[in-house]
């Protein structure tokens, strides 16, 4: 099993790419070792080679395992940069807003519900750390904080940040995909938390639209070593 996981939701004009590097430590538990937007308008072609980069990197080359979100236009841009990653695993993550995960290496179809669920429960059990003096963390907690898990009155559910908050929710999704793929790959139980309502410990809102009182945001920033 590979220590690190280099996770990313692709972007461009109007989203950043946003990219997460994890390392597994004891058990279950998740280091963030870096965090990163790229600048809005980056070509493509110029987000491949800075993320070849990273895991042709002396800490991550061998080591590690590549999830990107394959989403879109996302499936033209895994399509070059799977070959240049070689031979670190290479997971295209198309989220889908279904009930189904497809496994059919190295694509799968996750529910966007899975993905949050994922990042929910590792946040709730304190799982994931990030560095205390990053900015991108700073935006990294703001996103969370903003982000929202709504029921509709025909059941549905839709995932998003309140944009008055964060415009952006690139760094959730991509933390997602990280311990999505984390968890997948380390061969632990599914275990699906979608939350609405109060979400203790966790930086997510819930679908009432209330704010999450101050008490939990700073257990969340505790959680978070912040």
């Amino acid at each position: 099993m590979r220590p690190y996981i280099l996770a990313v939701d692709l972007g461009q004009m109007n989203d950043y790419t946003a990219i997460i590097g994890l390392r597994r430590t004891d058990g279950s538990s998740l280091e963030c070792i870096g965090i990163e937007r790229l600048p809005l308008g980056t070509s493509y072609p110029d987000q491949v080679e800075h993320i070849t980069g990273l895991a042709r990197s002396s800490e991550l080359s061998g080591r590690c395992v590549v999830a990107v979100d394959a989403t879109g236009v996302g499936a033209a841009v895994v399509d070059i940069l799977r070959p240049k990653v070689r031979p670190a695993p290479f997971y295209a993550v198309t989220i889908t807003s279904g009930d189904t995960v497809t496994k059919q290496h190295p694509k799968w179809r996750v529910p966007k519900r899975d993905l949050i669920g994922a990042a929910q429960v590792a946040l709730q059990q304190h799982r994931v750390k990030l560095p205390r003096s990053s900015g991108e963390a700073a935006t990294l907690v703001e996103e969370l904080l903003a982000y929202r898990v709504t029921i509709g009155a025909n059941g549905h559910d839709t995932y998003g940040n309140d944009w008055r908050q964060a415009p952006h929710d690139d760094l959730v999704l991509a933390l997602a995909i990280g311990v999505y793929v984390a968890d997948a790959t380390a061969q632990q139980a599914a275990r699906l938390s979608v939350l609405v309502g109060r979400l203790p410990s966790v930086g997510l809102r819930a679908s009432m639209g209330d704010p999450i009182p101050a008490w939990q945001q700073r257990q969340l920033c505790r959680a978070l070593g912040r």
